[in-house]
């Protein structure tokens, strides 16, 4: 038995079409990236051209933080190149060794504290079949 495959009005389309004919209401994912990396980009309280120049700019705040050697004696601090630790790491948000951002997130977000939350409490009602 075969089954059709449905289609969806909501499938976008990967790449611009062939002809160069641009569609008149949806884009394609590619213009949609495209676009992504014009849109300005707030993060800390500064705000970047796009994502690439938040990301060059902690890149470089990371990297002279790693060549300060009472950083890279932390506990935790992983075995390996600086560069390698660079490559993995998308500052502020991940670095691979201890984040040297945090106290930025709680002076820009301000500190999670846990007043007002309380433990869910559920009746759960189980039955056997």
């Amino acid at each position: 038995m075969v089954r059709k495959q449905r289609t969806s009005k909501e499938t976008k389309e990967l790449f611009r079409d062939s002809s160069g004919q641009p569609h008149l209401f949806e884009k394609s994912y590619q213009e949609e990236l495209e676009a992504k990396a014009k849109k300005q980009v707030e993060c800390l309280g500064m705000t970047f051209e796009n994502d690439e120049a938040r990301r060059s700019y902690f890149l470089q705040k990371l990297k002279e933080k790693l060549k300060n050697p009472e950083f890279c004696k932390i506990e935790g601090f992983p075995i390996g190149s600086d560069e390698n630790i660079l490559v993995l790491s998308d500052p502020p948000y991940y670095t691979a060794c201890p984040n040297p951002f945090i106290a930025g997130f709680i002076k820009h977000y301000g500190c999670l504290s846990r007043k007002g939350l309380r433990p869910l409490r559920m009746a759960v009602s189980q039955s056997k079949s």
